[in-house]
């Protein structure tokens, strides 16, 4: 309303954000001058004290992996892979730092693709594609990697909370050739980019407020965004997962699954595809544990 006047943040809370913008910044420019292979011994350095000094995230991490992966019940295997996770976690903006300073030679020896055949018989059918990912390894690096194939992604993101934070992620983004769509945008703007052949890129796995669909995801009836398939439908686009993992600490691998079938437009029809979908991002995210974010919500609440 005009003449009201704004609620000014804590203190506490406004100097940590200014702190945290200006270590992001330094960060970002001190990794790129590093050699490559130096950033992995921060990264686990960076883990352990997260795994220290964050102890509701860990004690959350350990509490959602214990609920979901079949782990001895002594405590410690859940111990040690949110250990392992938070040096995941501390990893994604030092890689993601860093390869903005790679030769494309290098990126593409360090992040491989597997099934780029089923995205470009995807994306020849003309109609847009609609790449499914879930925040599981170091998504940040995947439209570094496929726009070397010539595959340009937009990616529908929620913006930080400080505008100098996400102001060093933007530039990161369209430094890989990503370009940024932001949540709370007309569907317009996302119908635009599928009709043009373009390819959005959208994560499922985070809360929904609300959604006709509800499907089994990690022991527990999750509520999904169904604005892939109103997307879908509205376009004809094709849906795709697709996901990264770590082969190894400085070796990544892309994989790409073959487009969904359509299976009609009744609701029995986009619970099954829905099912299918997510399905394949938790077989995933079992499969490699230590790269999902265990810490970021209290999935069983």
């Amino acid at each position: 309303m005009p003449g009201e006047i704004k609620k000014k943040k804590p203190l506490i809370e406004r100097i940590g954000q200014e702190l945290g913008a200006r270590a992001l910044s330094l960060l970002k420019g001190a990794i790129g001058r590093l050699p490559p292979d130096w950033i992995y011994p921060l990264g686990r350095l960076g883990g352990d004290l997260l795994f220290a000094f964050l102890r509701k995230k860990r004690s959350l991490a350990i509490r959602n992996l214990d609920r979901v992966l079949d782990l001895p019940p002594d405590g410690g295997a859940s111990s040690r892979l949110a250990r392992q996770n938070f040096r995941c976690l501390s990893l994604v903006p030092l890689e993601m730092f860093r390869f903005c300073h790679l030769p494309e030679w290098e990126v593409s020896r360090r992040i491989q693709v597997k099934g780029l055949d089923h995205l470009e018989e995807a994306h020849r059918r003309g109609k847009g594609v609609i790449c499914v990912s879930a925040h599981l390894g170091n998504f940040l690096l995947v439209p570094l990697r496929l726009g070397l194939e010539g595959y340009s992604f937009h990616v529908l993101v929620r913006a930080e909370k400080d505008s100098r934070v996400e102001g060093v992620f933007l530039e990161a983004r369209e430094r890989f050739g990503a370009k940024t769509l932001y949540k709370g945008q007309s569907y317009f703007s996302l119908v635009k980019v599928l009709k043009g052949n373009g390819i959005l890129w959208l994560f499922l796995d985070q809360f929904a407020k609300s959604s006709d669909l509800e499907v089994p995801f990690l022991t527990r009836r999750f509520l999904i965004y169904d604005g892939y398939a109103r997307l879908a439908r509205m376009t004809g686009a094709a849906i795709v997962p697709l996901t990264i993992g770590r082969l190894r600490e400085n070796l990544h691998q892309i994989e790409i699954f073959p487009a969904l079938e359509e299976n009609g437009k009744g609701e029995d029809d986009r619970q099954a595809q829905a099912e299918k979908l997510m399905g394949i991002l938790e077989e995933q995210i079992r499969f490699r544990p230590s790269e999902w974010f265990w810490w970021h919500k209290d999935w069983f609440r």
